[in-house]
């Protein structure tokens, strides 16, 4: 359960300090200097051009471990900027709207691993970069994406979030303790470790195993969550007001219901909801620090994009700024 770490990005001064922010953390993944040079590059590239082209913006970094495609980091470049209207062109090297050498986004391309983008004309852009120091062998099957970031002037985040996979299926977790600060984030971490431990069981019953042990925290709103695509089934036991939404193909939305209460209070009933999961879906699960009232008809095409640059997008746009906020998406390799 690993937080977004971010970074505000005005001034030309502050792309130091996010290159120095990502090389600590690199510093964590692994003591490979080439794989933290790649990431520094990464990272100058893509605040500079917040700064140069969209006027101001947010990186967010993320360390991902055992994810995927490996250890590594990941790379946010969110803006409300004036968009990209030709994104083949500024992807090519050598193409500049400002004057500039224009090989910073082929660059950055080049480098990462995963390189994926949206951008809309007037809303802004947001660039997703995964980077890693060791690549996993295995097949991927699940492409997943989070943001989760602590209210301001708070060092953790009280929301939390877990994931358990496998080929066939993927069991997620996403909670907010009640307020915020240390005691929300200790429920919040509970929530993560007893589903850790009990994610081989169905939702409901890890959601009652969740509200036990959380009885000697201040308590969460939690959902959990099963995505069974061989059965086209989505399961989800909640309470509270952890929003989930399941969007088709045509981009077509479904909420899914959770149950009055705070997990840790001893809850009456849970119960488990099912829904359809198609072929071209994408779950959408999101804390109250976002509105409830979003949606993606603004953003043709965003639900074919990696769920981290969904999530990105949502949470750029449906932040409220009053709480720790986290956005969880996933959708299968079709």
């Amino acid at each position: 359960m690993l937080s977004s770490h971010v970074n505000p990005i005005q001034e030309i001064n502050q792309v130091g300090q996010v290159r120095r922010d990502a090389q600590r953390l690199c510093a964590n993944i692994s003591a490979d200097q080439t794989f933290a040079g790649r990431v520094g590059l990464v990272v100058t590239e893509l605040a500079r051009n917040l700064v140069i082209h969209a006027g101001a913006g947010q990186i967010l970094l993320r360390e991902l471990r055992n994810d995927s495609g490996g250890d590594g980091i990941e790379i946010l470049s969110v803006d409300r900027g004036p968009g990209m209207r030709n994104v083949g062109e500024c992807l090519r090297d050598g193409y500049s709207t400002a004057g500039t050498p224009g090989t910073g986004l082929g660059a950055v391309r080049r480098l990462s691993d995963l390189f994926d983008l949206s951008t809309a004309d007037g809303r802004g852009t947001v660039i997703c970069a995964r980077l890693f120091a060791n690549k996993t062998a295995h097949p991927v099957s699940w492409d997943f994406g989070v943001v989760n970031v602590a209210i301001a002037g708070e060092a953790v985040c009280g929301d939390g979030w877990a994931k358990s996979e496998n080929s066939d299926t993927i069991r997620l977790m996403l909670a907010d303790g009640l307020g915020h600060g240390h005691y929300a984030h200790e429920a919040a971490q509970e929530a993560a470790k007893v589903f850790l431990e009990e994610a081989q069981r169905p939702t409901s019953e890890i959601l009652r195993a969740m509200d036990g042990a959380l009885s000697k925290t201040r308590g969460a709103a939690a959902a959990v969550v099963e995505i069974q695509p061989a059965k086209s089934l989505v399961t989800v036991a909640g309470a509270g007001n952890i929003s989930v939404r399941i969007f088709d193909g045509e981009g077509q939305s479904r909420q899914i219901a959770s149950v009055n209460g705070t997990v840790g209070t001893r809850l009456h009933k849970i119960h488990e909801f099912t829904a359809n999961w198609t072929r071209n879906s994408v779950l959408v699960m999101h804390t109250d620090g976002l509105t409830a009232h979003w949606d993606v008809k603004p953003y043709p095409g965003l639900l074919q994009r990696h769920p981290a640059t969904i999530a990105a997008v949502i949470y750029r746009d449906y932040v409220r700024g009053r709480d720790d906020a986290t956005v969880l998406t996933v959708s299968h390799h079709r």
